[in-house]
């Protein structure tokens, strides 16, 4: 007979009656032994692990998404997934019961809700650092996703992009009275490469009121599902945007806001990881600034 400590077993029991109380990887573990199974299952149970894994990473949205959840601490997203899909039901329930207190975010960042949200969280953060010495700008950094084309789109989008660059602009004053920048701004482009001038056309004209900002980087698939918004050490905003043929063939955006400082950490190191690796040809992800390149 196996001995088993009696706080084991009732935590094990506890956590079969109430799910959430398992820890974010066990979560994530189930929802992609699911994805396993099913690929398994759709090829007549003929393909093995290499195989497995090349499909999963041709549905890399679809994985993406629960690594993604999993590796922010998100465990409040979790209540939105399911198998293969977005469980829509317990989004929009989620989203008519959320108040301006509720740090989830549902639909774009061009909502008005949504905007009002992040742009309080900013200015807050921005009255904050009028008031405190610091040697170096914070970086503040919005990347957009590459998951789809619609991204830049909406009627409010230059709207946004100008109350960013005006964060952007945001100076304060040394004790000896010398002007100084707050923040070190960039608004982050998914581009083919170096030569996708279309791309880089098309940015310019969608954040036209921010173009001295724009700086394009070599599309990543760690990046391509989501849209953030970052202030250094202080405070973050995410969007998920996913899409799900199943569903619908444009995204379905919902996300987060904190200013916790381990969730913070991680989308940093995700973002800042990711563009300083070199791609093909040697080259690094970052491109730095599109608005010098001449878009033809």
């Amino acid at each position: 007979m196996v001995q088993i400590a009696p706080s084991g077993y009732y935590r094990h029991a506890a956590r079969a009656r109430q799910p959430e109380l398992r820890s974010i990887r066990d979560r994530q573990d189930e929802l992609l032994s699911i994805e396993i199974q099913r690929v398994w299952d759709d090829n007549m149970q003929c393909y093995g692990v290499v195989k497995v894994w090349k499909q999963l990473h041709r549905e890399r949205i679809n994985v993406a998404r629960c690594t993604l959840v999993d590796y922010f601490g998100d465990s409040a997203s979790y209540d939105f997934l399911k198998t293969n899909e977005l469980d829509l039901h317990i989004l929009h329930s989620a989203a008519k019961s959320a108040d301006i207190s509720d740090p989830r975010l549902f639909g774009s960042l061009q909502l008005q809700p949504n905007w009002d949200k992040v742009s309080s969280l900013l200015r807050k953060h921005l009255k904050e650092l009028r008031r405190t010495h610091q040697d170096e700008p914070l970086k503040l950094t919005w990347i957009a996703p590459a998951s789809h084309g619609l991204w830049g789109k909406s009627a409010r989008h230059g709207e946004i992009c100008s109350a960013f660059a005006e964060l952007a602009g945001a100076r304060t004053q040394k004790a000896k009275g010398e002007d100084r920048v707050i923040f070190d701004a960039k608004i982050l482009i998914p581009l083919s490469d170096e030569r996708d001038m279309p791309g880089i056309k098309r940015a310019k004209a969608d954040c036209s009121d921010a173009k001295d900002l724009l700086f394009g980087f070599v599309e990543s698939e760690a990046l391509a599902p989501i849209e953030a918004i970052v202030v250094q050490g202080r405070c973050a905003v995410v969007f998920y945007h996913l899409i799900i043929p199943s569903i619908s063939q444009v995204p379905i955006p919902f996300g987060f806001v904190t200013e916790e400082a381990a969730k913070i950490q991680r989308i940093s190191s995700l973002i800042n990881t990711t563009l300083e690796e070199y791609v093909v040809g040697n080259r690094q992800r970052l491109l730095g600034s599109i608005n010098q390149k001449k878009a033809k």
